[in-house]
């Protein structure tokens, strides 16, 4: 059964036994604390990280560029080892296993193609992609109309809009003032408009052959960052419950007991019988955790996981 955030600070608070660290400032170091274990930390005694956590596996969608731009962002909960990632037909696409590799495969990274896109890498949270691929949604159209900054709509009166979906980037062409790249913020389940986040659309009436294109939407599995505990009621995200109390407790003693023993001289007693617990704890996580690595399909000779 998982601990609540409020027994996790009571247990804190009663071992570290120093006023100086209010009950919030607890709690934020408890959430950091999940944070950093989930991102990975080194294994004591060896060069490794520690492993992700199978229950934060999570499936999202990448919204590529139509236009010259070659790379999107993931998604905003993306934490980290990016494991597969899918076409719109479903193809899987190979993952680049360095960015720099990828590079010397494209180094203008301005391929463009109506077919597949062949090959993807990570650099920080930016999903790079070549070729770039762009599909029409609408192709030359007299029909479509634009509300300026403040509405921030793109009107069809031909109903040719449902194609799209929130998240998608678009460009604009044809058009007398709204030649522009944006991203779709909300469709209109009939086709006739969507709205924009971006503030750059200026009033227009319909009349000019205008054209829209969005990218590829990529289907990718990933490890996502962990939630917050919130409430005292709250319960650690993606931790095994088994190891929830050392894991957590002890990292965050660890830390505190690191500032209240700052500038003593030699060993930092309390710092270093926590971090040993805190370590012991580790190694169990990942004595026990089993993740799946690699591609779902392709062969090992093709594969090259990130």
């Amino acid at each position: 059964m998982s601990i609540t955030l409020e027994k996790l600070i009571a247990k804190i608070e009663k071992a570290i036994q120093d006023g100086g660290f209010s009950t919030d400032e607890i709690g934020d170091e408890v959430n950091l604390a999940q944070k950093r274990i989930a991102h990975g930390i080194k294994i004591p005694d060896s060069s490794l990280i520690t492993s992700p956590l199978p229950d934060l596996f999570t499936i999202g969608k990448v919204y590529c560029y139509p236009d010259t731009t070659a790379y999107a962002s993931m998604p905003s909960n993306y934490d980290r080892q990016l494991q597969f990632i899918a076409d719109e037909a479903g193809l899987e696409i190979s993952i680049e296993h360095t960015f720099r590799n990828f590079a010397r495969r494209y180094p203008l990274l301005d391929q463009t193609t109506t077919g597949k896109i062949q090959r993807v890498a990570l650099k920080g949270t930016n999903l790079y992609y070549q070729p770039i691929k762009a599909i029409t949604v609408i192709a030359a159209q007299t029909t479509i109309s634009f509300t300026n900054s403040t509405t921030k709509k793109i009107s069809d009166s031909g109903n040719g809009l449902a194609d799209l979906e929130a998240g998608d980037k678009i460009t604009v062409s044809g058009s007398t003032d709204n030649n522009v790249t944006v991203t779709v913020a909300t469709v209109q389940s009939d086709g006739s408009y969507a709205t924009v986040t971006e503030d750059t659309l200026t009033t227009e009436a319909a009349g000019d052959e205008v054209t829209i294109k969005r990218g590829e939407r990529l289907t990718v599995h990933y490890y996502r960052i962990t939630t917050d505990m919130s409430e005292g009621s709250s319960v650690p995200d993606g931790i095994p419950d088994v190891l929830q109390e050392e894991l957590l407790k002890n990292y965050v003693l660890k830390e505190l007991y690191d500032l209240v023993e700052d500038g003593i001289e030699g060993k930092k007693a309390n710092t270093d019988r926590y971090e040993t617990k805190f370590n012991k704890a580790l190694i169990e996580m990942e004595r026990t955790t089993d993740v799946d690595g690699g591609s779902l399909f392709l062969s090992d000779e093709d594969e090259t996981p990130y």
